[in-house]
Protein backbone atom coordinates (compact mmCIF):
# COMPACT_ATOMS: atom_id res chain seq x y z
CA UNK A 1 0.00 0.00 0.00
CA UNK A 2 1.39 3.39 -0.99
CA UNK A 3 1.95 5.82 1.86
CA UNK A 4 0.14 9.13 2.22
CA UNK A 5 0.18 11.87 4.82
CA UNK A 6 -1.95 14.82 5.80
CA UNK A 7 -5.65 15.27 4.99
CA UNK A 8 -7.48 12.37 3.42
CA UNK A 9 -7.39 12.60 -0.34
CA UNK A 10 -10.12 10.11 -1.17
CA UNK A 11 -10.17 6.97 -3.26
CA UNK A 12 -11.56 8.79 -6.29
CA UNK A 13 -8.72 11.33 -6.31
CA UNK A 14 -6.20 8.50 -6.11
CA UNK A 15 -7.94 6.75 -8.99
CA UNK A 16 -8.06 9.88 -11.16
CA UNK A 17 -4.40 10.77 -10.62
CA UNK A 18 -3.46 7.13 -11.25
CA UNK A 19 -5.29 7.24 -14.59
CA UNK A 20 -3.57 10.54 -15.45
CA UNK A 21 -0.17 9.01 -14.65
CA UNK A 22 -1.20 5.93 -16.63
CA UNK A 23 -0.96 7.93 -19.85
CA UNK A 24 2.80 7.46 -19.84
CA UNK A 25 2.87 4.29 -17.71
CA UNK A 26 3.68 2.09 -20.70
CA UNK A 27 6.34 4.49 -21.98
CA UNK A 28 8.02 4.73 -18.56
CA UNK A 29 7.88 0.94 -18.19
CA UNK A 30 9.52 0.49 -21.59
CA UNK A 31 12.53 2.72 -20.86
CA UNK A 32 14.42 0.43 -18.41
CA UNK A 33 13.57 -2.62 -20.52
CA UNK A 34 14.91 -1.01 -23.70
CA UNK A 35 17.94 0.22 -21.76
CA UNK A 36 18.71 -3.35 -20.69
CA UNK A 37 18.46 -4.33 -24.35
CA UNK A 38 21.22 -1.88 -25.31
CA UNK A 39 23.93 -4.51 -25.65
CA UNK A 40 21.64 -6.70 -27.78
CA UNK A 41 20.80 -3.72 -30.03
CA UNK A 42 24.47 -2.81 -30.44
CA UNK A 43 25.17 -6.33 -31.61
CA UNK A 44 22.00 -6.74 -33.67
CA UNK A 45 22.20 -3.45 -35.53
CA UNK A 46 26.04 -3.51 -35.73
CA UNK A 47 26.47 -0.07 -34.14
CA UNK A 48 28.62 1.42 -31.36
CA UNK A 49 27.45 2.63 -27.96
CA UNK A 50 27.99 6.18 -29.17
CA UNK A 51 25.66 5.48 -32.13
CA UNK A 52 23.15 4.10 -29.65
CA UNK A 53 22.83 7.55 -28.09
CA UNK A 54 20.89 8.67 -31.18
CA UNK A 55 17.99 6.73 -29.70
CA UNK A 56 18.12 8.85 -26.55
CA UNK A 57 18.78 12.04 -28.53
CA UNK A 58 15.67 11.61 -30.69
CA UNK A 59 13.35 10.56 -27.87
CA UNK A 60 14.29 13.28 -25.38
CA UNK A 61 14.71 16.04 -27.98
CA UNK A 62 11.34 15.45 -29.60
CA UNK A 63 9.75 15.03 -26.17
CA UNK A 64 11.27 18.14 -24.63
CA UNK A 65 11.05 20.50 -27.60
CA UNK A 66 7.42 19.74 -28.51
CA UNK A 67 6.07 19.95 -24.95
CA UNK A 68 5.48 23.74 -25.06
CA UNK A 69 3.71 23.35 -28.43
CA UNK A 70 1.27 20.82 -27.04
CA UNK A 71 0.94 22.90 -23.89
CA UNK A 72 -0.61 25.54 -26.16
CA UNK A 73 -2.83 22.87 -27.69
CA UNK A 74 -4.37 22.22 -24.25
CA UNK A 75 -5.76 25.76 -24.43
CA UNK A 76 -7.71 24.80 -27.55
CA UNK A 77 -8.59 21.13 -27.13
CA UNK A 78 -10.24 19.23 -24.29
CA UNK A 79 -7.29 17.76 -22.35
CA UNK A 80 -8.81 14.26 -22.28
CA UNK A 81 -9.00 14.25 -26.08
CA UNK A 82 -5.36 15.29 -26.34
CA UNK A 83 -4.43 12.72 -23.69
CA UNK A 84 -5.99 9.82 -25.62
CA UNK A 85 -4.53 10.99 -28.95
CA UNK A 86 -1.08 10.87 -27.40
CA UNK A 87 -1.62 7.28 -26.31
CA UNK A 88 -2.63 6.41 -29.89
CA UNK A 89 0.64 7.87 -31.22
CA UNK A 90 2.52 5.81 -28.62
CA UNK A 91 0.85 2.67 -29.96
CA UNK A 92 2.17 3.42 -33.45
CA UNK A 93 5.69 3.94 -32.06
CA UNK A 94 5.54 0.57 -30.28
CA UNK A 95 4.56 -1.27 -33.46
CA UNK A 96 7.44 0.33 -35.41
CA UNK A 97 9.89 -0.51 -32.61
CA UNK A 98 8.81 -4.15 -32.67
CA UNK A 99 9.01 -4.56 -36.45
CA UNK A 100 12.00 -2.39 -37.46
CA UNK A 101 14.70 -4.40 -39.21
CA UNK A 102 17.40 -1.70 -39.54
CA UNK A 103 18.75 1.04 -37.32
CA UNK A 104 17.45 3.95 -39.38
CA UNK A 105 13.87 2.66 -39.38
CA UNK A 106 14.07 1.82 -35.69
CA UNK A 107 14.94 5.44 -34.86
CA UNK A 108 11.45 6.45 -36.03
CA UNK A 109 10.11 4.61 -32.97
CA UNK A 110 11.81 6.69 -30.23
CA UNK A 111 11.02 9.89 -32.15
CA UNK A 112 7.31 9.02 -32.23
CA UNK A 113 7.42 7.88 -28.62
CA UNK A 114 8.83 11.27 -27.63
CA UNK A 115 6.05 12.99 -29.58
CA UNK A 116 3.43 10.80 -27.89
CA UNK A 117 4.74 11.53 -24.41
CA UNK A 118 4.80 15.27 -25.13
CA UNK A 119 1.14 15.15 -26.15
CA UNK A 120 0.17 13.23 -23.00
CA UNK A 121 2.37 14.99 -20.44
CA UNK A 122 1.28 18.49 -21.51
CA UNK A 123 -2.33 17.47 -20.80
CA UNK A 124 -1.51 15.92 -17.41
CA UNK A 125 -0.83 19.19 -15.55
CA UNK A 126 -4.07 20.71 -16.85
CA UNK A 127 -6.06 17.69 -15.73
CA UNK A 128 -4.45 17.68 -12.27
CA UNK A 129 -5.10 21.38 -11.72
CA UNK A 130 -8.70 21.03 -12.92
CA UNK A 131 -9.53 17.97 -10.81
CA UNK A 132 -7.82 18.77 -7.49
CA UNK A 133 -7.73 21.67 -4.99
CA UNK A 134 -4.51 23.70 -4.74
CA UNK A 135 -3.56 22.22 -1.36
CA UNK A 136 -3.35 18.74 -2.91
CA UNK A 137 -1.19 19.62 -5.92
CA UNK A 138 2.05 18.49 -4.24
CA UNK A 139 0.38 15.25 -3.18
CA UNK A 140 -0.88 14.72 -6.75
CA UNK A 141 2.60 15.06 -8.25
CA UNK A 142 4.01 12.82 -5.53
CA UNK A 143 1.33 10.20 -6.15
CA UNK A 144 1.86 10.46 -9.90
CA UNK A 145 5.58 9.93 -9.35
CA UNK A 146 4.81 6.90 -7.20
CA UNK A 147 2.60 5.40 -9.90
CA UNK A 148 5.26 5.95 -12.55
CA UNK A 149 7.91 4.46 -10.25
CA UNK A 150 5.62 1.45 -9.92
CA UNK A 151 5.84 1.14 -13.70
CA UNK A 152 9.55 0.49 -13.24
CA UNK A 153 9.17 -2.08 -10.47
CA UNK A 154 8.47 -5.05 -12.66
CA UNK A 155 9.85 -3.76 -15.94
CA UNK A 156 13.60 -4.31 -15.31
CA UNK A 157 13.05 -7.88 -14.13
CA UNK A 158 10.60 -8.50 -16.98
CA UNK A 159 13.03 -6.98 -19.45
CA UNK A 160 15.83 -9.18 -18.15
CA UNK A 161 13.60 -12.27 -18.47
CA UNK A 162 12.62 -11.37 -22.05
CA UNK A 163 16.25 -10.83 -23.04
CA UNK A 164 17.26 -14.15 -21.52
CA UNK A 165 14.47 -16.18 -23.11
CA UNK A 166 13.04 -14.30 -26.13
CA UNK A 167 13.94 -11.06 -27.92
CA UNK A 168 14.09 -7.38 -27.01
CA UNK A 169 11.34 -6.83 -29.60
CA UNK A 170 8.84 -8.48 -27.26
CA UNK A 171 9.16 -5.40 -25.02
CA UNK A 172 7.27 -3.32 -27.56
CA UNK A 173 4.40 -5.78 -27.91
CA UNK A 174 3.94 -5.83 -24.13
CA UNK A 175 3.91 -2.05 -23.71
CA UNK A 176 1.53 -1.78 -26.67
CA UNK A 177 -1.03 -3.77 -24.67
CA UNK A 178 -0.44 -1.69 -21.55
CA UNK A 179 -0.90 1.50 -23.55
CA UNK A 180 -4.21 0.25 -24.91
CA UNK A 181 -5.46 -0.36 -21.36
CA UNK A 182 -4.37 3.16 -20.34
CA UNK A 183 -6.31 4.67 -23.24
CA UNK A 184 -9.45 2.75 -22.33
CA UNK A 185 -9.21 3.85 -18.68
CA UNK A 186 -8.78 7.50 -19.72
CA UNK A 187 -11.85 7.41 -21.93
CA UNK A 188 -13.91 5.81 -19.19
CA UNK A 189 -12.84 7.84 -16.15
CA UNK A 190 -11.33 11.22 -17.00
CA UNK A 191 -13.59 14.29 -17.39
CA UNK A 192 -14.14 15.27 -21.00
CA UNK A 193 -13.83 19.01 -20.35
CA UNK A 194 -12.12 21.35 -17.92
CA UNK A 195 -13.78 24.39 -16.44
CA UNK A 196 -17.58 24.39 -16.25
CA UNK A 197 -19.15 20.92 -16.54
CA UNK A 198 -20.27 20.35 -20.09
CA UNK A 199 -18.68 23.55 -21.31
CA UNK A 200 -15.91 23.79 -23.85
CA UNK A 201 -12.46 25.03 -23.09
CA UNK A 202 -12.92 28.76 -22.39
CA UNK A 203 -9.21 29.50 -22.69
CA UNK A 204 -8.97 28.86 -26.43
CA UNK A 205 -6.96 31.51 -28.26
CA UNK A 206 -7.26 32.45 -31.94
CA UNK A 207 -3.50 32.99 -32.24
CA UNK A 208 -1.63 30.37 -34.32
CA UNK A 209 0.37 27.61 -32.73
CA UNK A 210 4.19 28.05 -32.75
CA UNK A 211 4.77 25.11 -35.10
CA UNK A 212 7.58 26.74 -37.08
CA UNK A 213 9.41 27.88 -33.95
CA UNK A 214 9.12 24.38 -32.47
CA UNK A 215 10.60 22.77 -35.59
CA UNK A 216 13.48 25.27 -35.77
CA UNK A 217 14.33 24.78 -32.09
CA UNK A 218 14.16 21.00 -32.52
CA UNK A 219 16.69 21.18 -35.35
CA UNK A 220 18.94 23.42 -33.23
CA UNK A 221 18.85 21.15 -30.17
CA UNK A 222 19.43 17.98 -32.22
CA UNK A 223 22.27 19.61 -34.17
CA UNK A 224 24.09 20.75 -31.03
CA UNK A 225 23.93 17.22 -29.68
CA UNK A 226 25.07 15.82 -33.03
CA UNK A 227 28.19 17.96 -32.69
CA UNK A 228 29.22 15.67 -29.81
CA UNK A 229 28.19 12.41 -31.50
CA UNK A 230 29.81 12.98 -34.89
CA UNK A 231 33.31 13.66 -36.15
CA UNK A 232 35.20 15.02 -39.14
CA UNK A 233 33.18 16.86 -41.82
CA UNK A 234 29.92 15.71 -40.27
CA UNK A 235 30.78 17.60 -37.08
CA UNK A 236 31.49 20.81 -39.01
CA UNK A 237 28.16 20.40 -40.79
CA UNK A 238 26.38 19.88 -37.46
CA UNK A 239 27.98 23.03 -36.04
CA UNK A 240 26.85 25.06 -39.06
CA UNK A 241 23.28 23.76 -38.81
CA UNK A 242 23.21 24.30 -35.04
CA UNK A 243 24.41 27.90 -35.25
CA UNK A 244 22.06 28.76 -38.13
CA UNK A 245 19.03 27.16 -36.46
CA UNK A 246 19.76 28.79 -33.09
CA UNK A 247 20.15 32.22 -34.66
CA UNK A 248 16.97 31.76 -36.71
CA UNK A 249 15.00 30.73 -33.64
CA UNK A 250 16.28 33.70 -31.61
CA UNK A 251 15.52 36.25 -34.34
CA UNK A 252 12.10 34.72 -34.96
CA UNK A 253 11.18 34.83 -31.28
CA UNK A 254 12.12 38.50 -31.05
CA UNK A 255 10.15 39.50 -34.14
CA UNK A 256 7.06 37.37 -33.58
CA UNK A 257 4.12 38.87 -31.64
CA UNK A 258 4.19 37.79 -27.97
CA UNK A 259 1.08 35.61 -28.21
CA UNK A 260 2.59 33.63 -31.13
CA UNK A 261 6.00 32.89 -29.63
CA UNK A 262 7.33 29.51 -28.60
CA UNK A 263 7.68 30.67 -24.98
CA UNK A 264 4.44 31.81 -23.29
CA UNK A 265 3.99 35.55 -22.92
CA UNK A 266 5.38 36.84 -19.62
CA UNK A 267 7.34 33.68 -18.78
CA UNK A 268 10.75 35.33 -18.72
CA UNK A 269 9.38 38.08 -16.47
CA UNK A 270 8.01 35.46 -14.04
CA UNK A 271 11.33 35.06 -12.24
CA UNK A 272 10.07 32.61 -9.62
CA UNK A 273 8.91 30.22 -12.34
CA UNK A 274 11.95 30.82 -14.54
CA UNK A 275 14.55 30.08 -11.87
CA UNK A 276 12.61 27.08 -10.59
CA UNK A 277 12.78 25.70 -14.13
CA UNK A 278 16.53 26.31 -14.25
CA UNK A 279 16.96 24.43 -10.98
CA UNK A 280 15.17 21.52 -12.62
CA UNK A 281 18.19 21.16 -14.90
CA UNK A 282 20.35 20.50 -11.83
CA UNK A 283 17.96 17.71 -10.89
CA UNK A 284 17.14 15.89 -14.11
CA UNK A 285 20.42 16.26 -15.99
CA UNK A 286 22.47 14.23 -13.45
CA UNK A 287 19.68 11.90 -12.27
CA UNK A 288 19.10 10.62 -15.76
CA UNK A 289 22.79 10.48 -16.64
CA UNK A 290 23.21 8.00 -13.78
CA UNK A 291 20.00 6.21 -14.70
CA UNK A 292 21.12 5.71 -18.29
CA UNK A 293 24.73 4.74 -17.76
CA UNK A 294 24.62 2.66 -14.56
CA UNK A 295 22.90 -0.33 -16.23
CA UNK A 296 25.31 -0.14 -19.16
CA UNK A 297 28.32 -0.12 -16.80
CA UNK A 298 27.02 -3.08 -14.81
CA UNK A 299 26.21 -5.08 -17.95
CA UNK A 300 29.08 -4.24 -20.28
CA UNK A 301 31.91 -3.53 -17.81
CA UNK A 302 31.19 -5.61 -14.72
CA UNK A 303 29.55 -8.50 -16.56
CA UNK A 304 26.35 -8.65 -14.51
CA UNK A 305 23.47 -10.65 -15.99
CA UNK A 306 20.44 -8.78 -17.31
CA UNK A 307 18.24 -10.42 -14.66
CA UNK A 308 20.56 -9.34 -11.82
CA UNK A 309 20.71 -5.77 -13.12
CA UNK A 310 16.94 -5.71 -13.56
CA UNK A 311 16.33 -6.81 -9.97
CA UNK A 312 18.82 -4.33 -8.47
CA UNK A 313 17.29 -1.46 -10.44
CA UNK A 314 14.02 -2.09 -8.59
CA UNK A 315 15.42 -0.44 -5.46
CA UNK A 316 15.08 3.23 -6.34
CA UNK A 317 11.69 2.60 -7.94
CA UNK A 318 10.51 0.86 -4.76
CA UNK A 319 11.52 3.85 -2.65
CA UNK A 320 9.73 6.33 -4.92
CA UNK A 321 6.65 4.11 -5.07
CA UNK A 322 6.23 3.81 -1.33
CA UNK A 323 7.44 7.29 -0.37
CA UNK A 324 5.93 9.31 -3.22
CA UNK A 325 2.56 10.07 -1.61
CA UNK A 326 4.09 11.01 1.73
CA UNK A 327 6.78 13.19 0.14
CA UNK A 328 4.13 14.92 -1.96
CA UNK A 329 2.05 15.72 1.12
CA UNK A 330 5.09 17.20 2.87
CA UNK A 331 5.80 19.20 -0.28
CA UNK A 332 2.35 20.79 0.00
CA UNK A 333 3.45 22.22 3.37
CA UNK A 334 7.14 22.95 2.76
CA UNK A 335 8.17 22.50 -0.88
CA UNK A 336 11.53 24.25 -0.62
CA UNK A 337 12.63 22.17 2.34
CA UNK A 338 11.70 18.96 0.53
CA UNK A 339 13.65 20.04 -2.53
CA UNK A 340 16.74 20.66 -0.39
CA UNK A 341 16.42 17.27 1.33
CA UNK A 342 16.10 15.65 -2.07
CA UNK A 343 19.24 17.27 -3.46
CA UNK A 344 21.23 16.32 -0.34
CA UNK A 345 20.23 12.67 -0.70
CA UNK A 346 21.09 12.74 -4.40
CA UNK A 347 24.52 14.26 -3.72
CA UNK A 348 25.43 11.46 -1.34
CA UNK A 349 24.04 8.90 -3.80
CA UNK A 350 26.26 10.14 -6.62
CA UNK A 351 29.38 10.05 -4.40
CA UNK A 352 28.62 6.48 -3.32
CA UNK A 353 28.02 5.56 -6.96
CA UNK A 354 31.37 7.03 -8.01
CA UNK A 355 33.49 5.09 -5.50
CA UNK A 356 31.57 1.89 -4.73
CA UNK A 357 29.45 1.05 -7.79
CA UNK A 358 31.69 -1.93 -8.51
CA UNK A 359 30.17 -3.71 -5.50
CA UNK A 360 26.62 -4.95 -4.98
CA UNK A 361 26.37 -3.20 -1.59
CA UNK A 362 27.53 0.11 -3.03
CA UNK A 363 25.07 -0.03 -5.93
CA UNK A 364 22.16 -0.90 -3.61
CA UNK A 365 22.99 1.91 -1.17
CA UNK A 366 23.34 4.45 -3.97
CA UNK A 367 20.03 3.44 -5.57
CA UNK A 368 18.17 3.69 -2.24
CA UNK A 369 19.53 7.22 -1.72
CA UNK A 370 18.71 8.07 -5.33
CA UNK A 371 15.10 6.97 -4.84
CA UNK A 372 14.77 9.02 -1.64
CA UNK A 373 16.19 12.08 -3.37
CA UNK A 374 13.85 11.84 -6.35
CA UNK A 375 10.82 11.18 -4.14
CA UNK A 376 11.56 14.31 -2.08
CA UNK A 377 12.67 16.76 -4.79
CA UNK A 378 10.27 16.16 -7.67
CA UNK A 379 6.91 17.00 -6.01
CA UNK A 380 8.43 20.05 -4.29
CA UNK A 381 9.80 21.35 -7.57
CA UNK A 382 6.49 20.76 -9.36
CA UNK A 383 4.49 22.39 -6.54
CA UNK A 384 6.66 25.54 -6.63
CA UNK A 385 6.43 25.77 -10.43
CA UNK A 386 2.66 25.26 -10.63
CA UNK A 387 1.96 27.83 -7.91
CA UNK A 388 4.09 30.34 -9.82
CA UNK A 389 2.31 29.71 -13.14
CA UNK A 390 -0.81 31.73 -14.06
CA UNK A 391 -3.82 29.44 -13.70
CA UNK A 392 -5.17 30.22 -17.17
CA UNK A 393 -1.80 29.30 -18.70
CA UNK A 394 -1.13 26.14 -16.69
CA UNK A 395 -0.66 23.94 -19.75
CA UNK A 396 1.79 26.19 -21.57
CA UNK A 397 3.82 27.17 -18.47
CA UNK A 398 4.12 23.66 -17.03
CA UNK A 399 5.02 22.29 -20.45
CA UNK A 400 7.97 24.69 -20.60
CA UNK A 401 8.93 23.65 -17.05
CA UNK A 402 8.92 19.99 -18.07
CA UNK A 403 10.55 20.74 -21.42
CA UNK A 404 13.66 22.14 -19.74
CA UNK A 405 13.91 18.94 -17.72
CA UNK A 406 13.51 16.53 -20.61
CA UNK A 407 15.79 18.35 -23.04
CA UNK A 408 18.46 18.16 -20.33
CA UNK A 409 18.02 14.38 -20.20
CA UNK A 410 18.80 14.01 -23.88
CA UNK A 411 21.72 16.39 -23.48
CA UNK A 412 23.08 14.29 -20.60
CA UNK A 413 23.15 11.14 -22.69
CA UNK A 414 25.05 12.92 -25.45
CA UNK A 415 27.48 14.92 -23.30
CA UNK A 416 28.56 11.93 -21.22
CA UNK A 417 28.58 9.33 -24.03
CA UNK A 418 32.21 10.07 -25.07
CA UNK A 419 33.35 9.57 -21.46
CA UNK A 420 31.59 6.22 -21.32
CA UNK A 421 32.94 4.95 -24.66
CA UNK A 422 35.75 2.46 -24.24
CA UNK A 423 38.74 1.80 -26.45
CA UNK A 424 36.70 -0.48 -28.74
CA UNK A 425 33.48 0.53 -30.50
CA UNK A 426 31.37 -1.94 -28.51
CA UNK A 427 33.08 -1.43 -25.13
CA UNK A 428 32.49 0.94 -22.20
CA UNK A 429 34.84 2.57 -19.66
CA UNK A 430 34.54 2.08 -15.87
CA UNK A 431 36.72 5.17 -15.24
CA UNK A 432 34.41 7.16 -17.48
CA UNK A 433 31.38 6.15 -15.42
CA UNK A 434 33.08 7.19 -12.18
CA UNK A 435 33.84 10.62 -13.67
CA UNK A 436 30.20 10.94 -14.74
CA UNK A 437 29.08 10.23 -11.17
CA UNK A 438 31.45 12.81 -9.68
CA UNK A 439 30.21 15.47 -12.11
CA UNK A 440 26.64 14.56 -11.11
CA UNK A 441 27.53 14.95 -7.41
CA UNK A 442 28.77 18.50 -8.08
CA UNK A 443 25.54 19.37 -9.91
CA UNK A 444 23.40 17.97 -7.09
CA UNK A 445 25.40 19.98 -4.55
CA UNK A 446 24.73 23.10 -6.62
CA UNK A 447 21.04 22.21 -6.37
CA UNK A 448 21.27 22.24 -2.58
CA UNK A 449 22.85 25.69 -2.62
CA UNK A 450 20.21 27.00 -5.05
CA UNK A 451 17.34 26.44 -2.61
CA UNK A 452 16.46 29.30 -0.26
CA UNK A 453 13.98 28.47 2.49
CA UNK A 454 12.79 31.76 3.91
CA UNK A 455 9.42 32.18 5.52
CA UNK A 456 7.38 35.34 5.50
CA UNK A 457 5.34 36.20 8.61
CA UNK A 458 5.79 32.70 9.96
CA UNK A 459 4.44 30.72 7.03
CA UNK A 460 5.41 29.70 3.50
CA UNK A 461 2.05 30.83 2.10
CA UNK A 462 1.42 28.74 -0.97
CA UNK A 463 4.99 27.51 -1.17
CA UNK A 464 5.81 29.74 -4.12
CA UNK A 465 9.43 30.85 -4.18
CA UNK A 466 9.65 34.60 -4.02
CA UNK A 467 11.37 36.08 -7.04
CA UNK A 468 14.06 37.87 -5.06
CA UNK A 469 14.90 34.70 -3.12
CA UNK A 470 15.32 32.72 -6.31
CA UNK A 471 17.53 35.37 -7.89
CA UNK A 472 19.67 35.50 -4.77
CA UNK A 473 19.95 31.73 -4.47
CA UNK A 474 21.27 31.44 -8.01
CA UNK A 475 23.79 34.23 -7.80
CA UNK A 476 21.70 37.37 -8.16
CA UNK A 477 20.80 39.99 -5.59
CA UNK A 478 19.90 38.57 -2.20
Amino acid sequence: MLLTSGPKVGARNRLLVTVVAGGVFASVASLPMVLLASAAMVRGFHISYTDLQWRNLLFWTVFGVTLPLFGRVTERVAPRTQFVCGIAVFAVSAVIGALATNWQLYLVSPALQGLADAIVVSAQAVLIRAMLPSDRVGWAFGWQGAVLAAAQLGSPALGGFLLEHTSWRAVYWIVLGVGALAGAAALALLPGRTGEPGAGNRNASPSPLPVAGTCILGVAVAAWQAVVLTGGLARFGAVAVAVAATATFWVRERRTPAQNRYLPSGLLQNRAFFFTSLRGLLLYFPVNAIGMFLPLALLAVDGWSTVKVGVVLLLDALVVTFAGGTAGSFADRSPQRMVRVGFLSLTVSAVVMAFWSDTLTGVCAALLLLGLGVAAAVPGQSKIAMEAAPEQDTGSYMSVFQSAQFVSIGLASVVFAPLMQGARAQALSRDGFEIVCLVCAVLFAAGVVSVVDRTRRGDERTGTVQAQDMVGSLGGND
